[in-house]
């Protein structure tokens, strides 16, 4: 099972969308369908927001809540993801890949920049710090300015992710696009995982230079039993620093 990573193209939607008879004529999903359909909840608190989604065909459950990480001298957004297996008779074996499609850099006025000269500004773009590919930095490497003065660029965004109760064992990191969407280059539909395991991503070769990079947390085969609603939880934190040594120190 594979979720769509456009938003707009997720199961809820499709379901609940309006079917096309062979006419072109437009008809409503067929009862069986929505009754089929994930259920899915919003809660907003004054610092959180979580989603629950309780998807009784595969009898899973998903919560994933936002948060803001409090004094620290960078700031940050945690993502908080628990999946439970409600299925009382069979083991759910998982292989999940958790975060976003799209990491930005950080460096000058990219919001003017990356709507007028997207592709020409990932020539700065770079993914540093990411040897052990457990906590990627983006960022540009210089401030893409039309200036005489070339200044070269500290801050920029990272992304780490662990295993609740497992905090000391950071997760690897997917921050190459072309190993997840392959030739997609919209970044919708998963081509990579078509043609490989995310086992074999994590092992093989990452390239994040020139190009707009991910920040996806990797695991492999995990385990939910049947009993007591088993459940893990990914905790995945996305900030901007002023230097990745800030971070590093932090952690």
């Amino acid at each position: 099972m594979i979720e769509p990573f456009d938003p707009s193209r997720t199961k809820h939607e499709q379901l609940n969308a309006p079917l096309q008879k062979d006419g072109g004529d437009t008809a409503l999903p067929h009862s069986t369908d929505l009754e089929n359909a994930p259920i899915r909840t919003m809660y907003i608190g004054s610092n959180e927001m979580q989603i629950r989604e309780v998807d009784h065909v595969h009898r899973i459950e998903t919560n994933v809540t936002y948060f803001t990480l409090s004094e620290e001298d960078f700031g940050a957004l945690v993502r908080r993801t628990t999946i439970t297996n409600i299925d009382k008779d069979k083991t759910l074996h998982l292989t999940i890949l958790d975060g976003l499609a799209r990491m930005q850099p950080v460096g000058g006025k990219l919001n003017g920049l990356l709507k007028s000269i997207g592709r020409t500004l990932e020539g700065w773009m770079g993914v540093y710090a990411a040897d052990g590919k457990t906590m990627p930095f983006y960022r540009l490497s210089t401030e893409p300015a039309d200036t005489a003065a070339v200044v070269i660029e500290e801050a920029g965004h990272y992304c780490l992710s662990f295993m609740e109760h497992r905090e000391t064992e950071l997760l690897p990191i997917i921050y190459d696009t072309t190993k997840v969407f392959g030739e997609d280059t919209m970044l919708l539909r998963p081509m990579g995982l078509f043609a490989k395991s995310v086992k074999d991503i994590i092992d093989g070769p990452q390239y994040g230079s020139a190009k707009t990079s991910s920040a996806f947390a990797a695991g492999v085969q995990y385990a939910l039993i049947t009993q007591f609603r088993f459940s893990f939880c990914v905790v995945t934190e996305i900030g901007s620093s002023f230097s990745v040594t800030i971070v590093q120190l932090t952690m």
